[in-house]
């Protein structure tokens, strides 16, 4: 019985990219990001994750603290009695 020839799985290309945008009740923020990766097969190599703030703007993160904001004040009005 011999041994079974493998290939060398080379990242080429980008499956699904999701970002999450948090805000704690406490107050405290957050911006991740999770990118597939896929190899010449397109198969999943699985995921690479890190905190997306320091590849930000400060444009872009003020915009995205005011999404959140009027994200929440959308919450805030489904919530009877407000």
């Amino acid at each position: 019985m011999g041994f079974e020839i493998t290939q060398a799985r080379t990242p080429t290309n980008i499956g699904d990219i999701q970002v999450l945008l948090e805000v704690k009740a406490g107050g405290q923020e957050s911006v991740e990001y999770t990118v597939h990766v896929l190899d010449q097969e397109g198969r999943s190599m699985g995921p690479k994750q890190g905190d997306l703030a320091p590849h930000l703007t400060a444009t872009q993160i003020n915009g995205l603290k005011a999404l959140m904001v009027s994200v929440r004040t959308k919450a805030q009005k489904l919530i009877p009695g407000e």
